[in-house]
Protein backbone atom coordinates (compact mmCIF):
# COMPACT_ATOMS: atom_id res chain seq x y z
CA UNK A 1 0.00 0.00 0.00
CA UNK A 2 2.82 2.23 0.77
CA UNK A 3 3.89 2.37 -2.98
CA UNK A 4 -0.17 2.69 -3.99
CA UNK A 5 -0.38 5.68 -1.47
CA UNK A 6 2.84 7.06 -3.36
CA UNK A 7 1.89 7.30 -6.59
CA UNK A 8 -1.39 9.89 -4.80
CA UNK A 9 -0.44 13.70 -5.03
CA UNK A 10 -2.86 14.31 -1.93
CA UNK A 11 -1.26 11.85 -0.09
CA UNK A 12 1.78 12.72 -0.47
CA UNK A 13 1.43 16.43 0.65
CA UNK A 14 -0.18 14.82 4.03
CA UNK A 15 2.82 12.73 4.30
CA UNK A 16 5.27 15.46 3.97
CA UNK A 17 3.35 17.76 6.82
CA UNK A 18 3.57 14.93 9.28
CA UNK A 19 7.44 14.32 8.58
CA UNK A 20 7.76 17.73 9.25
CA UNK A 21 6.20 17.74 12.70
CA UNK A 22 2.87 19.72 11.82
CA UNK A 23 0.72 16.79 12.65
CA UNK A 24 -0.19 18.70 15.65
CA UNK A 25 -2.38 20.54 13.52
CA UNK A 26 -3.91 18.16 11.73
CA UNK A 27 -4.23 14.88 14.46
CA UNK A 28 -6.77 12.80 11.97
CA UNK A 29 -3.92 11.49 10.25
CA UNK A 30 -1.27 8.73 11.17
CA UNK A 31 1.44 7.08 9.35
CA UNK A 32 1.61 3.51 10.71
CA UNK A 33 4.42 1.37 8.84
CA UNK A 34 4.57 3.78 6.40
CA UNK A 35 1.16 3.84 5.60
CA UNK A 36 -1.26 6.99 5.82
CA UNK A 37 -4.56 6.32 7.92
CA UNK A 38 -6.98 8.64 9.26
CA UNK A 39 -8.09 8.54 12.78
CA UNK A 40 -11.77 8.46 12.99
CA UNK A 41 -13.33 9.41 16.68
CA UNK A 42 -9.82 9.88 18.05
CA UNK A 43 -11.46 11.23 21.54
CA UNK A 44 -14.18 8.65 21.89
CA UNK A 45 -13.63 5.04 20.12
CA UNK A 46 -10.54 5.54 17.78
CA UNK A 47 -10.01 3.81 14.67
CA UNK A 48 -7.97 3.52 11.94
CA UNK A 49 -8.96 3.53 8.24
CA UNK A 50 -7.02 3.14 5.40
CA UNK A 51 -6.34 6.24 3.42
CA UNK A 52 -7.40 5.50 0.11
CA UNK A 53 -4.97 6.33 -3.00
CA UNK A 54 -7.49 8.36 -5.58
CA UNK A 55 -6.46 5.67 -8.21
CA UNK A 56 -7.97 2.57 -6.09
CA UNK A 57 -11.11 3.87 -5.29
CA UNK A 58 -12.83 2.67 -8.50
CA UNK A 59 -11.62 -0.49 -7.98
CA UNK A 60 -12.84 -0.60 -3.67
CA UNK A 61 -16.05 0.91 -5.00
CA UNK A 62 -16.94 -2.08 -7.26
CA UNK A 63 -15.82 -4.84 -5.03
CA UNK A 64 -18.11 -3.44 -2.28
CA UNK A 65 -21.11 -2.90 -4.07
CA UNK A 66 -21.46 -4.57 -7.39
CA UNK A 67 -19.81 -7.90 -5.99
CA UNK A 68 -21.79 -7.74 -2.85
CA UNK A 69 -25.21 -7.62 -3.85
CA UNK A 70 -25.83 -3.91 -5.57
CA UNK A 71 -26.72 -2.33 -1.44
CA UNK A 72 -27.24 1.25 -1.81
CA UNK A 73 -25.45 4.24 -1.04
CA UNK A 74 -25.95 3.89 2.79
CA UNK A 75 -25.23 0.36 3.38
CA UNK A 76 -21.94 0.59 1.00
CA UNK A 77 -20.77 3.62 2.87
CA UNK A 78 -21.30 2.18 5.94
CA UNK A 79 -19.38 -0.70 5.32
CA UNK A 80 -16.84 0.65 3.15
CA UNK A 81 -15.76 3.72 6.07
CA UNK A 82 -14.95 0.84 9.05
CA UNK A 83 -12.07 0.24 6.86
CA UNK A 84 -11.26 3.06 4.16
CA UNK A 85 -11.21 6.48 4.12
CA UNK A 86 -11.00 9.53 1.47
CA UNK A 87 -12.06 12.93 1.29
CA UNK A 88 -15.98 13.06 0.06
CA UNK A 89 -16.12 9.49 -0.18
CA UNK A 90 -20.19 9.82 0.38
CA UNK A 91 -20.82 11.81 -2.32
CA UNK A 92 -18.63 9.46 -4.42
CA UNK A 93 -20.32 6.66 -3.43
CA UNK A 94 -23.53 8.59 -4.20
CA UNK A 95 -22.66 9.60 -7.50
CA UNK A 96 -21.16 6.28 -8.63
CA UNK A 97 -24.36 4.11 -7.22
CA UNK A 98 -26.98 6.48 -8.85
CA UNK A 99 -25.36 5.60 -12.34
Amino acid sequence: MKTEQGKDSDIQVILEKLKHEEAKTDPKFVIHEEVLYYLSNPDDDPLLRLYVPSHLKTLLVKQYHDANGHFGVDKTYHSLRRKYYWPNMFRELYDYISK
